[in-house]
């Protein structure tokens, strides 16, 4: 079985919570309820929330990364590309724990120019994301 078909819980995760669901904050109760479905089938916006939150790493970065090969400025739930901005903050610490899946992200965001036709704000997140992630 693909690691993709796999669940979190399957590929050795805990959940992050394992009381009463309903005592815990929606973040959680997201994140907990995710770890039961499968990684093929999560959503881009489920795979931004669980790596911005630092689980199921690497798997769920190297999801994030495959999904921004594809579009590199894709529309989590934000603004576009939200998910690329969770996986430059998020990745800036994890560059040595996960040096793979760092050099893909580096490839991803040198090919491109960061000047781009978005709104200012979208911009400005962006190039900052990238900015601090590559300093």
């Amino acid at each position: 079985m693909d690691w993709k078909e796999k669940t979190l819980i399957q590929l050795g995760y805990e959940k992050p919570f394992n009381g009463n669901i309903n005592e815990c904050t929606g973040l959680v109760r997201r994140c907990t309820m995710l770890h039961d479905s499968s990684l093929q089938s999560l959503e881009v916006e489920d795979i931004r929330i669980l790596v911005s939150q630092n689980l199921g790493f690497p798997f769920t970065l190297r999801l994030a990364l495959e999904i921004l090969d594809a579009d590199l400025y894709v529309e989590a739930e934000y603004y576009p590309g939200d998910l690329l901005v969770t996986v430059l903050s998020t990745s800036k610490n994890s560059q040595t724990k996960y040096p793979e899946e760092n050099l893909v992200l580096q490839r991803l965001i040198q090919k491109r120019d960061f000047k781009l036709e978005f709104d200012l704000f979208v911009d400005t997140e962006i190039s900052q994301a990238v900015d601090e992630y590559l300093s």
